[in-house]
């Protein structure tokens, strides 16, 4: 089950019937699984196959939280980012970035704009 039989994004991530959410120190995986019933629950599972820690969270209110504090505990445990927590930020990065760029732009154009004012 812990063997990769998928990629994406060129990351080994699926294996039978579990996710591989980070490499060990042995070459073996972090393993676990989420779900969720939009909005009302979101569950999350890792497990260290190596040394039997592991962790399980059921919460309710939110449909990314479970994942969020899953993979914060998968980063403690291994210091390798959940390969499901970047996929989840990607949107928010993008975002910022953009705002970023923009903000950039306009703070740019305007120094400029008073600079050629006050030069005249």
């Amino acid at each position: 089950m812990r063997e990769p039989h998928g990629q994406s994004m060129g990351v080994d991530i699926w294996g039978l019937g579990t996710v591989l959410y980070a490499t060990t120190d042995d070459d073996d995986f972090i393993i676990g699984h989420d779900g969720k019933s939009t909005p009302p629950i979101n569950t999350a599972i890792r497990l260290n196959p190596e040394t039997g820690d592991g962790i399980i969270i059921l919460e309710t209110g939110s449909s990314v939280v479970a994942t969020k504090l899953a993979s914060e505990w998968v980063f403690w445990k291994t210091g390798k980012v959940d390969t499901f927590l970047f996929p989840m930020l990607i949107n928010g990065m993008v975002w910022a970035i953009g705002i970023g760029w923009a903000v950039i732009l306009i703070v740019t154009t305007t120094l400029g704009i008073l600079r050629s004012i006050r030069m005249k």
